[in-house]
């Protein structure tokens, strides 16, 4: 008799070590380590200098997508991506290589047929790649959104107030992790 083949996710973020033992905070990729009980798992995350393109860490299947020359991919470790573009403004040369980079990475996975959701975490950037990836190729995929504060708090203005609107409008789920945050998405 054949096992039933498990649910597929493919996890979207900018937040996940780079290799065993880094200090980048590890929420998502003990998340995803949980979630191999129950679900194939594919992260797609951003490369940094010394990473692997590809790996499997815990049951979890990593895919590291290239944005830019490898040494210059620091856009989102050592202080996430808003913690680095306060403190090196010129990295914000790197947004927009890193936006394509990811739009590919998701496109590519899901032109692959076998992903029953995409969960995003942060809504910005990954939700609104995800939606845009959607859109543009059709996908049919429910997405869920997760975010952690950040994405929520300090992305401030009309400019991604109309985009964190329209993510949180188009994601078939919206995850956050504290009331605070849930009273800010219900306003």
């Amino acid at each position: 008799m054949c096992e039933k083949q498990r649910p597929a996710i493919v996890e979207l973020t900018s937040t996940f070590p780079r290799w065993r033992g880094d200090w980048e905070p590890p929420f998502v990729f003990e998340l995803c380590r949980r979630l191999t009980s129950f679900f194939h798992v594919k992260v797609l995350t951003p490369s940094a200098p010394g990473t692997q393109p590809q790996e499997e860490m815990d049951g979890i299947e990593v895919s590291r997508f290239r944005y830019f020359y490898g040494p210059c991919e620091t856009l989102d470790y050592g202080g996430g991506i808003l913690g680095n573009l306060k403190t090196y403004p010129w990295k914000y040369i790197l947004v927009p290589f890193f936006l394509v980079g990811e739009f590919v990475a998701l496109a590519w996975a899901l032109r692959s047929g076998k992903y029953d959701l995409i969960h995003a975490h942060w809504l910005i950037p990954q939700g609104l790649v995800a939606i845009l990836a959607k859109k543009i190729f059709g996908f049919k995929i429910p997405l869920l959104c997760t975010s952690h504060g950040g994405d929520l708090f300090a992305l401030r203005g009309p400019f991604f107030k109309v985009l964190k609107k329209r993510v949180l409008a188009e994601a078939d789920g919206i995850t956050v992790v504290s009331r605070a945050m849930k009273t800010e998405v219900e306003s």
